[in-house]
């Protein structure tokens, strides 16, 4: 545990370099089985970190043009909090940045609604630059 968060950390930072090998370091939430109740606020840290490191290996990937990964790191993301827009934005950003932009605005509308369902809200104005880069990538 205190090897990945050192190496979170250095990634959030920007000092470690991203590989796709890290996706299975940060695929899941800490001793999931465990209903011991001491561990809740450990375990959310840890859950916080690794969203925000998936997140982050996402925006990076896709950057670098390693598409399939950053699309992957953003799925498992999601996946892990469905209702956390940052996680779907990047999964989004890494969709139109590798020149899908029919399946980024599926996956906004499928969220839009999603959020509509759950929450009876809209998807936050942080959306607005995602779906202008969905509309002008090709």
């Amino acid at each position: 545990l205190q090897d990945c968060r050192k190496i979170a950390r250095r990634m959030l930072d920007g000092r470690d370099h991203v590989t796709g090998g890290l996706h299975s370091a940060f695929a899941a939430d800490l001793l999931p089985q465990w209903e011991d109740g001491w561990l809740e606020p450990e375990r959310e840290s840890y859950r916080q970190l690794r969203l925000h490191v998936l997140e982050k290996m996402s925006e990076r990937m896709a950057r670098e043009g390693r598409f399939g990964r950053a699309v992957e790191a953003g799925l498992l993301a999601a996946a892990a909090a469905p209702l956390r827009e940052s996680a779907h934005r990047a999964v989004i950003r890494a969709l139109a940045a590798e020149g899908n932009r029919g399946e980024a605005l599926d996956r906004y509308n499928a969220l839009a609604a999603m959020l509509d369902r759950e929450l009876g809200v809209e998807p936050s104005f942080r959306f607005e630059d995602v779906l202008v880069e969905a509309n002008t990538n090709s």
